[in-house]
């Protein structure tokens, strides 16, 4: 599961941007849209269809639908999650579900460089 975090990581990102770019106002750019947009679509082809499933449908219900776990603290709903939880989250690089709001979590050792 690591490569597809870090692929919904890298995904979760551009389509971040690309919604900073719209509310800013920078629809100008539509060339920049397009290259945005080809890379989005590249980064969902490369994904496991269960995984862009699941990313889909939390990225309707939350403009943040992967979180880092920080001090056992989903930083996405700022509720602490249980000790388990937080320890299986640390040993492996398999994406998690948050207890409290059902997010992605992911140990935030985990998160590659360029996410942070």
């Amino acid at each position: 599961m690591k490569k597809s975090l870090q692929t919904l990581l890298r995904l979760d990102g551009l389509v971040l941007m690309r919604k900073g770019l719209e509310l800013a106002g920078q629809d100008s750019g539509k060339p920049r849209f397009d290259d945005l947009d080809k890379e989005i679509q590249k980064l969902r082809r490369q994904l496991p269809p269960s995984a862009l499933s699941l990313y889909d449908r939390l990225a309707q219900r939350y403009a943040d639908p992967l979180s880092p776990l920080e001090d056992r603290i989903c930083q996405g709903c700022r509720q602490q999650v249980s000790k388990r939880l937080a320890a299986l989250a640390s040993r492996s690089r398999e994406l998690r579900h948050c207890e409290h709001c059902g997010r992605l979590i992911f140990a935030k050792e985990h998160t590659p460089d360029y996410v942070i």
